[in-house]
């Protein structure tokens, strides 16, 4: 979202205009989910996806055609055989999207919505459409409430950790989506499988703070994404970070010993998800040691030892993919539960 903002804003700076495309709605099988956006340029500039294909094609021709007309618009797309809008696709769902035209008065509302993102605190985008597609839009934080939007409390119910919307019955429709989510991910050791971690978890839109005791591995060249990069002993971490319940932590160090270290004071904090990297045989001794120090059988079962899914994983590369894809899976799992 950040970068389809960033192109958004820089465009209307230069004096043109835009549509800015978003699936508000989808329901069975669908490429992309609620929050998926794209925009279409006044020079046919396409950036973001709704989700490829021919719904994608269908799309951007709606978009450049509104670009003309100066309007907004909702269409509903059935992906599957001998229905209204029917655009050959196989997937068996439906999608809306949501076709907003954007001019120059749109700039202040890209700046403050690139302004919360970088805050990386919890924070909405909300709009109200009306049944003849005419919107408004907003913001929520819980630290400011609901800003530039009417009666904001209908939007409540919305404010979830993923895109949701709702139909009046009037026609009109309320829509949230979080731009902004507290939390990151602590990365405890800078080796190869923590280089190969790292820019999936960039890639993924997770933030992460890399701490290393070897001053050759807490190097920017190595992790040029990282937010922050601590180069100190394993033995107080929390005289340098303290973690959330929003928080993820990876352990991957080039020892056991330090692993335990570690562990020990992460059990103490709320974090949401604890992995370190290791073997069937050392989670069973790791087991042992905590419930010899006095951690119960639920302190224990918070660690994921091995970390990762169970995809045979083998290479630094591999292991990687299977840490991240367990963490998105986590993430997904965590936001569906708020």
């Amino acid at each position: 979202m950040k970068h389809i903002l960033e192109t958004l804003k820089a465009e209307l700076e230069k004096g043109e205009k835009a549509v800015l495309c978003t699936v508000i709605d989808n329901s069975g099988s669908c490429p992309r989910g609620k929050g998926a956006h794209m925009l279409v340029s006044e020079q046919s500039k396409t950036i973001g996806t709704v989700g490829g294909g021919r719904v994608e094609y269908e799309t951007e021709i709606k978009a450049k055609e509104l670009l003309k007309t100066k309007e907004n618009f909702i269409q509903d797309y059935r992906l599957c055989p001998n229905e209204v809008a029917d655009i050959g696709m196989i997937c068996g769902g439906n999608v809306t999207i949501l076709f907003q035209y954007m001019d120059q008065s749109a700039i202040d509302f890209c700046d403050r919505a690139l302004a919360l993102i970088d805050k990386h605190d919890d924070a909405w985008i909300v709009a109200r459409i009306s049944s003849d597609f005419k919107w408004e839009m907003g913001f929520y934080t819980p630290e400011d409430g609901f800003e530039s939007i009417e009666g904001g409390e209908e939007f409540k119910p919305l404010l979830m950790r993923k895109a949701k919307q709702n139909k009046n019955k009037d026609g009109s429709r309320l829509y949230a989506e979080p731009i902004s989510l507290a939390g990151q991910v602590y990365l405890f050791g800078g080796g190869h499988v923590a280089q190969a971690v790292a820019p999936l978890l960039h890639s993924v839109g997770f933030r992460y703070t890399l701490y290393e005791e070897r001053e050759q591995f807490a190097s920017p060249d190595l992790f040029p994404d990282a937010e922050r990069i601590i180069l100190g002993g394993f033995d107080q971490i929390e005289k340098e970070i303290h973690i959330t319940e929003n928080d993820f932590v990876l352990i991957m160090t080039r020892g056991h010993q330090n692993d335990y270290i570690l562990q020990v004071q992460v059990l103490k904090t709320p974090a949401c998800y604890i992995g370190v990297i290791g073997s069937e045989a050392k989670y069973k001794r790791l087991c042992e040691r905590l419930a010899e120090d006095g951690f119960s059988q639920k302190d224990i079962d918070r660690v994921i030892t091995p970390v990762g899914l169970p995809i045979k994983a083998e290479t630094p590369a591999e292991i990687a993919v299977s840490i991240v894809a367990q963490m998105i899976q986590v993430r997904a799992e965590r936001f569906d539960e708020k």
